[in-house]
């Protein structure tokens, strides 16, 4: 037996103490499996373990982010003053947040993923400012999608923009001046 032969057979014979080696039906393949995970209950309490310990791995890993995050957001005054989703305001606000929200969107997601149209929006617009006169008294938000924005949702904003600064009693606010306003 040549040197490379004898180093295989040792190899092999390494792996068959390291292991237990069952051979297939009819003379198969030969299967290796660990002597730790031998039959069912000792695979699934391995999984368990191994589950149980990348848990744990996450949520220290959790920890020390919200741990950083708590000291940088001291460190700096930063938090969070509100939440703005789309539509109207929940019944019952998360608790220590403001809410401010947009009730008109100008791009059709579900659909072409452009602009609503004109009267979509106009419609949408129209609709929410009435509610917010004559019951919720919230600010009237509109929601765009920079990025997304085609060139008719441009124009459109543009137009309503110029022909709203023009209209007595309605007041156009940055989202700063709505989150002190009510802080």
């Amino acid at each position: 037996m040549d040197r490379a032969g004898a180093s295989a057979k040792a190899i092999r014979e390494r792996m068959a103490n390291q292991c237990n080696v069952e051979a297939g039906a009819g003379g198969g393949s030969a299967v290796a499996t660990s002597p730790i995970v031998r039959n069912w209950r000792q695979k699934l309490l391995h999984e368990i373990k191994v589950v149980g310990l990348v848990t744990l791995y996450f949520a220290f890993c959790f920890g020390i982010l919200m741990l950083l995050k708590r000291l940088i957001l001291a460190q700096y005054q930063i938090g969070f003053r509100g939440l703005s989703t789309f539509g109207r305001r929940r019944e019952r606000p998360l608790r220590g947040l403001l809410e401010i929200n947009t009730h008109v969107d100008l791009v059709d997601w579900k659909g072409t993923r452009c602009f609503v149209g004109e009267q979509a929006a106009l419609g949408a617009l129209v609709g929410a400012l009435a509610h917010a006169r004559t019951v919720s008294q919230e600010p009237v938000g509109l929601l765009s999608h920079h990025l997304a924005m085609d060139a008719e949702a441009w124009d459109f904003l543009r137009s309503m923009w110029e022909e709203a600064q023009k209209m007595p009693g309605l007041c156009i606010r940055s989202a700063r001046e709505l989150w002190e306003a009510r802080a």
